[in-house]
């Protein structure tokens, strides 16, 4: 679950957002968005309980060769004329978000874009 550090429930995602990601999704295909999905809960369980998250920081910049590739081939596909680095980071700041709301544990959020471009996560205590 995730709240807001002021406890509010976060908002859900926006009717152009949301349909951003479920193109984007779609483009993926179900197995590539579930290992995608399965990638992210992998790296949100293996951080130490203290450790803050930053969307934009978890997978590095590089996704080559990554679970994560197949984002970035379907926002190329998708966006040709777009950024491909912009497209494919919104996308994944949004299954970030999605795989943090559905979290076991309580997760709270901030976005200071004075500190980074994303959300920025910790675990309550």
């Amino acid at each position: 679950m995730i709240r807001t550090i002021d406890e509010k429930a976060m908002p859900p995602l926006s009717a152009s957002f949301s349909h951003f990601f479920q193109q984007i999704a779609s483009k993926m295909g179900a197995q590539s968005l579930g290992v995608a999905a399965q990638y992210v809960d992998d790296l949100i369980n293996s951080q130490k309980q203290d450790e803050v998250h930053v969307a934009s920081w978890l997978p590095g910049s590089d996704w080559e060769g990554t679970d994560l590739q197949p984002i970035w081939i379907a926002c190329v596909a998708l966006y040709p004329e777009g950024d491909p680095h912009e497209m494919s980071a919104r996308f994944f700041g949004q299954l970030v978000r999605t795989r943090f709301h559905n979290h076991p544990d309580l997760w709270y959020c901030t976005l200071n874009e004075y500190v980074a471009r994303s959300w920025i996560y910790f675990r309550a205590r």
